[in-house]
């Protein structure tokens, strides 16, 4: 890349002048004028001729750019003497240095080969290395389009093989909601057989719990019966429960019920007339317990549900030798 005089004169901080100074010191004197334009190795020349501390005094500058003077031509008779041999300079012209023997035609003129301009020994290198450099750049340009295409083949055959198994995912995914809709079924018709057989069961347990129940009820009514127990008062118990009751007893058996707590006043109430009394989970004070003491009937007090307070209740009539 060429620089101009004066540009290098401001990068080395001096004057265009003292340039050209070093310019001639180094050789290159065709260079004049602030505005020539130097080439590379005439710019290092110069930087290292001022490194150096070479005596270059200053030139007197030119305003314009300087002409090389171009090559004085020769006279054509001293081309021609050149050129033709035995051809030599006369006044009148050229003639030969002996008379030829026959008219010949004129022999053509020479030509000389044009070809390009010789090079220095460093831009022989410079041309060599630049090739160098392009050789590498042009092997690397194409390892990495061949890596490029190997990229791109196995990008291809993944995205095969992602298809291949997406679709297999896919398959095995429809696979498992049918699986899974088949086993909800199924779920769903075992609940509804465990649900029978539990309601099944329940109903056989409450009817075996009943028929127990009405046993123990049975037993409670033909002891009452058998020992002239005719009036009975229950105090407590659900309405559930004393219904069931009232079905069990025989007829023959005057049933009361009553609720709440019991004091002197209820208890007196209870006994009055009664042959068996049955305090099932009630409270009882002091006074009332006096009463219930004192009465001729039988008090039984039991807790728990029916069919407890029914065993309770056969259990106290046969330990009082009923």
């Amino acid at each position: 890349m060429a620089t101009r005089v004066k540009k290098l004169a401001r990068e080395m901080g001096t004057t265009p002048a003292q340039v050209l100074g070093y310019l001639h010191a180094v050789g290159y004197v065709r260079y004049k004028s602030p505005q020539d334009m130097l080439p590379d190795a005439a710019v290092d020349k110069v930087r290292r001729a001022a490194r150096d501390g070479i005596d270059a005094p200053a030139l007197e500058l030119n305003s314009g750019p300087s002409r090389v003077a171009a090559p004085v031509a020769a006279p054509a008779e001293d081309l021609m003497s050149e050129l033709i041999p035995g051809v030599v300079k006369t006044r009148g012209g050229s003639r030969a240095s002996t008379p030829p023997r026959a008219k010949s035609a004129p022999a053509p003129a020479a030509t000389v080969p044009v070809g390009p301009a010789p090079q220095s020994a460093s831009q022989r290198l410079a041309v060599q290395e630049l090739e160098a450099r392009l050789a590498v750049a042009q092997a690397e340009l194409a390892a990495a389009q061949a890596a490029l295409i190997a990229k791109q083949a196995i990008v291809s055959a993944d995205a095969q093989s992602v298809d291949v198994w997406r679709q297999q995912l896919n398959r095995e995914r429809t696979a498992l909601d049918a699986d899974r809709a088949a086993f909800e079924l199924e779920r769903a018709a075992f609940e509804q057989a465990r649900a029978a057989v539990v309601a099944q069961q329940q109903a056989a347990d409450e009817a075996e719990v009943a028929k127990q129940l009405d046993g123990q009820i049975s037993e409670l009514s033909a002891l009452l019966m058998l020992n002239g127990l005719r009036r009975v008062v229950i105090v407590g118990g659900s309405p559930t429960e004393l219904k069931a009751l009232r079905a069990g007893i025989d007829t023959r058996v005057e049933l009361r019920f009553a609720a709440g707590s019991r004091g002197r006043a209820e208890a007196e109430a209870d006994v009055s007339r009664t042959d068996a009394i049955v305090l099932w989970d009630v409270t009882v004070n002091d006074e009332a317990q006096t009463v219930y003491q004192g009465s001729r009937a039988t008090v039984v007090t039991a807790d728990g549900s029916l069919s407890a307070v029914v065993d309770t209740t056969i259990a106290a009539l046969r330990d009082d030798g009923l």
